[in-house]
C-alpha cells in the first residue's frame, strides 16, 4: 500500500523510518518495530518492539485501554475474546 495511513487503524507497527515519520506527521499512533535501520527514530507514542511479543503486548495494551475507558470486559487472556458480562 503506498499510503499506509490510509488504512486508518488506530495504531500502526512499522520498521522503515521514512514510513514512521509520514504516519507521525499525520498524527498516527506507530509502535516503531525495531531493525537497524531505524535505531535512531525515538520511541513516540506508540513505543518500541524488539519482538513480535512486545509488539503484540503493546496493541494489546492500547486495546485494553481501550476497553476499560468504555467499561467494557476484559478477555481473560491473550487471544481469547471478552468474557460476557453476567
Amino acid at each position: 500500500m503506498r499510503e499506509k495511513g490510509d488504512v486508518g487503524a488506530d495504531i500502526y507497527i512499522e520498521d522503515a523510518p521514512a514510513n514512521i515519520d509520514a504516519l507521525r506527521a499525520t498524527g498516527k499512533r506507530v509502535i516503531v518495530f525495531t531493525n537497524s535501520a531505524n535505531r535512531h527514530v525515538p520511541e513516540g507514542r506508540g513505543g518500541r518492539a524488539d519482538t513480535w511479543d512486545e509488539a503484540e503486548r503493546l496493541v494489546r495494551g492500547r486495546y485494553y485501554k481501550w476497553l476499560r475507558k468504555r467499561d467494557l470486559p476484559l478477555p481473560p487472556g491473550p487471544g481469547l475474546p471478552p468474557l460476557e458480562a453476567e
